[in-house]
């Protein structure tokens, strides 16, 4: 099938969320912890019950970290993922 042109409708909530989750992200650490951005280049895990409800999936691990790296430094995170179900 070719590709048909989306509505005024369906570009308007594409551009909302799309508005909405770069805002959520470049602010997470304001509400998520915070404590983060005074401690950088450490990684933590965090269950979804410790983070609360409306930012969660309550079965997900989150990893969390800020890091400030010299300009000829790079991020290099190497983990091995728990085991799921």
């Amino acid at each position: 099938d070719p590709l048909q042109p989306i509505s005024d409708q369906q570009m308007a909530e594409a551009l909302t969320a799309m508005a909405w989750t770069i805002v959520k992200l470049t602010t997470l650490h304001r509400t998520v912890k915070p404590e983060l951005l005074t401690h950088p280049n450490t990684l933590v895990t965090a269950e979804a019950a410790e983070l609360g409800s409306a930012d969660t999936t309550p079965d997900n691990l989150y990893m969390i970290g800020s890091f400030a790296l010299e300009s000829d430094q790079t991020l290099l995170l190497e983990f091995v993922p728990p085991d799921t179900r």
